[in-house]
């Protein structure tokens, strides 16, 4: 059967009694083991590539006949191929009652019928390489009808995107299968040209027509791996026929053909177990018998007609006349309705009641009535009065009888800021009236500045609002020695706002809580994870005699960050050493808490003891630190094997150069891993301002090696600019091998001969200047060549705001010369 299914690539089936069964549980009775034959039979249906067609009836096909050692086992059954499964109509099996023979006879059948409920909706990842999929996607998001909960917001949103999306798919995606015979149909055409006449319009028509078939195959391969639901690959095997054929398994495994109820009969038959699931759910929805009292129902008002409401209302007016003796005046009664109603509700208003319609705000009583937001303007009549009663009406009495002046009034003491009279009202005076009296003050305007005694503003007095005692702090966090991602850290520290899972469980998120840093893990929280876990606990014991810190006396994260930060030092040097060792080692703790997280990494005091070491001596390098203590030297100098070797351990700072003014400089890189053979080529072009002229990613397939991705992703960054009329452009590359074999310093191996070629009458129509540069200052060009495995074909940005997240990070530290460190 092997070597029949090797051969033969035609749909075929095969069955009958087999004299062996491939599972336990397929055998009752005697004694269940996996003999020899079973795992022969086991290993021919896997290495014939067959499938057991399933069953209906029994679950067994043998019966030995014996009443007391009575044996069953399910040894007849029927296989058949992948094409099988592809081509041919779904077939069944049952197994019919056994008569004359110990054997169940097995009835097979095929229906071509196949009864198809409403398809429920499900977005296809193929859909996300159609090149106006962003662009029509987010025109239809921001059209979707919009709610002020945010909740039916995202509900009604969703539903708009799910209809906008089936006709998306209809009218412009196109059938995947149409697709792929117009791309195949065009390849072909231009395949043909192209033999016939080499020019290089037919080239570009060739290479154009194969990238579109190319594309649209993913498409259908990204069709079939989605409806496949295998999880175990991660990017297909690039066989379209295998996930065809996975899929319509799964199809058939979830075909519903029996169902048993409570009592142990089995329901068969498509409209029997439909009926069985109406009869469940309507049993399983019912209400419980409940009993209506009459008496209840006669006080439940009946539905009302437009007439009712009119005749009601004028029975209130009417009501309200009689109870308080008083005529209502129409010509001087109103009535007010939102902005959204309509005008025949507003029209049958003015009929039924005879008011005219007023708009808010309204005075009544001389009061303002209004709706929303307090403003000036409602209490300007009021205040106007107000601010004419002398300061006697809100000063106490002790303090009026000392007071000269006794006539002043509020408005005599905003007149002039220099009298004594403006502090003692900004003290007793409602804060409200002194705000609506300077605003409302119709004479010349007056800045009164109550941070001083004169009213009189300074720019000293705004300091000391904005920089109260405990800005020595921010000023250490913020400090210029210190990367901005350790400040950020801290900040969010100080704020206690780091997504830990305390944190996230305070904001309504349910989770199982476990640290990463104790061997007993317990509850993570920020206060643990930083201060009290057994790593931290062996890392701060270790730094006590650098930072004077212990970690058992901080009981909030907090205010034991705030105090740390505060902390005066003597010696201006002793402090920034100390600040950035304190702020490198939490930034490393949290590194390696994510790195345990996502990446199964064992956290490791040592590790991040070293790494912070690493970052200070960086530092102390960069800004030339002076009179260093003699313990941060030995700290310093010391590696990880206790050695004394400064000068082969000092990490150094690579920036990225911009180029001089009136140039553009090119980076490139290129990706390849050799696990799963995907490679990739980015690059990006900037101005002498540092600013992004535009970028490119593209995936590459079939190579062997990072040096081709290397000169593929140069070469189609040589082109690019050509195609925008770029004359004069630098070049850098981190690849040394691939530079001395563009500059014919090594040979050129004869795989890359015609790559060669491009690259060198590109070089010289841009007049091109190529030079190698550290791997850590071509980092944009490295996200992009990692980030082109997204991707299926030449994605080109022209402005920074579309570049890939992961990209926009180094791209702005490029920008900003914020340079990374090379350990």
């Amino acid at each position: 059967m092997i070597d029949f299914s090797n051969s033969c690539t035609a749909p075929w089936l095969v069955g009958g009694d087999f004299n062996s069964y491939l599972a336990l549980h397929e055998k009752k009775g005697g004694r269940k083991v996996l003999s020899r034959s079973v795992l022969d039979f086991q290993a021919c249906v896997s290495t014939a590539g067959i499938e057991d067609a399933g069953f209906r009836g029994s679950k067994y096909t043998w019966y030995n006949g014996q009443k007391q050692n009575g044996i069953w086992s399910r040894i007849d059954r029927l296989f058949f191929n992948a094409e099988w499964t592809i081509s041919c109509p779904a077939i069944q099996v049952q197994h019919l009652d056994k008569a004359c023979s110990d054997h169940n006879p097995l009835l097979i059948s095929s229906s071509t019928q196949n009864k198809k409920g409403p398809s429920r909706f499900t977005f296809q990842q193929m859909w996300c390489s159609h090149e106006k999929f962003l662009a029509d996607s987010t025109t239809a998001w921001r059209m979707g009808p919009a709610s002020s909960y945010p909740m039916l917001n995202i509900v009604q949103k969703l539903k708009h995107m799910r209809n906008f999306y089936r006709t998306w798919n209809k009218e412009v995606f196109g059938n995947v299968s149409m697709n792929i015979q117009q791309a195949e149909a065009s390849f072909a055409t231009a395949q043909r040209t192209y033999e016939e006449e080499n020019s290089q319009m037919n080239y570009t028509n060739f290479i154009q027509a194969k990238e579109n078939l190319e594309k649209v195959l993913a498409q259908e391969e990204k069709l079939w791996w989605q409806k496949s639901r295998i999880k175990w690959l991660k990017d297909g095997d690039h066989n379209t026929k295998f996930f065809h054929a996975y899929a319509i398994t799964q199809r058939r495994h979830s075909h519903v053909s029996k169902l048993h109820k409570q009592d142990g009969s089995v329901v068969e038959g498509d409209d029997k177990i439909a009926a069985m699931f109406v009869e469940h759910f309507t049993e399983a929805f019912r209400s419980a018998p409940h009993h209506v009292r009459p008496e209840i129902l006669a006080h439940i008002p009946s539905l009302l007609t437009e007439g009712d409401n009119s005749m009601l209302l004028m029975s209130f007016l009417n009501s309200y006349e009689d109870a308080s003796g008083q005529l209502i005046n129409k010509q001087k009664s109103s009535f007010y309705v939102p902005k959204h109603a309509t005008e025949s509700l507003i029209q049958r208003i003015i009929k039924t009641t005879g008011f005219i319609r007023a708009k808010l705000p309204i005075k009544y009583l001389r009061v303002s009535i209004y709706f929303g937001r307090q403003k000036p303007a409602h209490f300007a009549h009021i205040i106007s009065k107000t601010v004419k009663m002398p300061l006697k009406e809100f000063i106490p009495e002790d303090i009026w009888n000392n007071m000269t002046h006794k006539d002043c009034t509020v408005h005599q003491a905003f007149t002039n800021p220099m009298r004594t009279q403006l502090q003692t009202a900004l003290q007793y005076c409602p804060n409200q009236l002194l705000s609506q009296f300077l605003i409302t003050n119709e004479k010349k305007d007056t800045w009164i500045w109550s941070s001083t005694a004169n009213g009189i503003f300074s720019t000293k007095s705004v300091r000391s609002i904005l920089a109260p005692a405990t800005s020595q702090q921010w000023a250490a966090l913020w400090s210029p020695h210190t990367p901005l991602k350790w400040s950020v850290l801290l900040w969010r520290l100080m704020l206690n706002i780091i997504p830990v899972d305390e944190t996230i469980k305070g904001k309504g998120v349910p989770l199982v809580s476990k640290c990463s840093c104790c061997s007993q893990p317990q509850e993570e929280s920020a206060l643990h994870h930083f201060f009290r876990s057994t790593t931290t606990n062996q890392i701060w014991s270790e730094l006590f005699h650098l930072l004077n810190f212990s970690n058992m006396g901080i009981n909030a994260v907090p205010d034991g960050v705030t105090a740390f930060l505060a902390r005066p030092e003597v010696m201006a040097t002793v402090g920034r050493l100390t600040h950035c060792t304190f702020m490198a080692v939490l930034w490393e703790i949290w590194c390696s808490r994510n790195a345990a997280r996502q990446q199964g990494k064992e956290m490791s005091a040592k590790h991040i003891i070293n790494r912070s070491m690493f970052s200070i001596r960086a530092i102390c390098t960069s800004f030339k630190f002076q009179k260093i203590p003699q313990p941060w030297l030995a700290a310093l100098r010391q590696n990880e094997s206790g050695q004394v070797n400064l000068k082969t351990r000092i990490p150094s700072i690579v920036p990225w150069l911009t180029p001089p003014p009136g140039c553009l400089k090119l980076n490139v890189d290129g990706a390849f891993k050799m696990t799963s053979g995907e490679a990739g080529g980015g690059g990006i072009l900037h101005d002498h301002e540092g600013n992004m002229c535009w970028a490119f990613s593209r995936a590459y397939h079939d190579l062997n090696s990072s040096l081709a991705a290397e000169a593929l992703a140069l070469r189609d960054g040589l082109s690019i600019c050509c195609s925008k009329g770029i004359t004069e452009v630098l070049v850098e590359a981190d690849s040394l091998n691939l530079l001395q074999i563009v500059t014919k310093q090594t040979a050129c191996p004869w795989e890359f001969a015609c790559i060669l070629q491009h690259i060198t009458a590109k070089t010289q129509n841009l007049k091109a200047v190529i030079s190698h540069t550290p791997r850590e200052a071509n980092r944009v060009a490295d996200c992009l060549a990692s980030f082109a495995k997204s991707y299926h074909h030449l994605v080109i940005w022209d402005l920074w705001t579309d570049l890939p997240t992961l990209v926009k990070e180094p791209y702005h530290s490029d920008k900003v010369g914020y340079p990374p460190i090379r350990s």
